[in-house]
């Protein structure tokens, strides 16, 4: 199993497709930030903060494609069956590209190795994002927070700031969503 993980790793230094998609995140958060500093926003407000942090919700976009391109981009190129004779044993590889790709980037892994044609994958993602998680949020809202963007937007927050969701900012404290014991 380590000989595969080091081959995955071995697979991301040698080409230059994945370097390219994680040095897009920094730079549109670093963009983010500065339109939010150069359109006149109090950096000393907390609510600044919030907003600047919120950015950072871009690069679980890209990681959720960085994910998707480690499996549907070697269908795409034909690398993937190198890949499987030598190790005939699918889900030991998919098992290594967990390991590599790890956190929000293991979703894109898994609909990598469902949908393997690379534009269908990531169209689906974002469709995903866009449409199913937006309309279950509106119909369903207690289970708008263990969907898996919400839980990516979670991770971004600072501690003590409000969960921000497709609607907005919401109050966890209001009396209408309050709840008999504190969350």
């Amino acid at each position: 199993m380590t000989t595969l993980i080091a081959n995955e790793f071995r697979k991301l230094r040698t080409i230059r497709g994945p370097w390219l998609l994680l040095a897009a995140g920094p730079v549109l958060v670093i963009v983010g930030v500065a339109g939010e500093v150069a359109g006149g926003a109090d950096v000393t407000q907390p609510q600044t903060a919030i907003h600047a942090v919120a950015h950072a919700g871009v690069m679980s976009l890209l990681t959720l494609i960085f994910g998707i391109t480690a499996v549907a981009g070697e269908y795409r190129h034909k690398t993937i069956t190198d890949t499987y004779l030598a190790t005939p044993r699918r889900g030991r590889v998919i098992a290594a590209k967990f390991a590599v790709y790890a956190a929000f980037a293991a979703i894109g892994v898994s609909l990598g190795a469902l949908i393997r044609n690379l534009a269908a994958a990531i169209a689906t993602a974002l469709a995903w994002i866009a449409l199913v998680e937006g309309l279950i949020g509106e119909l369903i809202s207690d289970l708008e927070a263990w969907l898996p963007f919400a839980g990516g937007q979670a991770l971004s927050r600072l501690p003590g700031a409000p969960p921000t969701f497709p609607n907005g900012p919401v109050d966890c404290w209001t009396p209408a969503t309050r709840s008999s014991s504190p969350r």
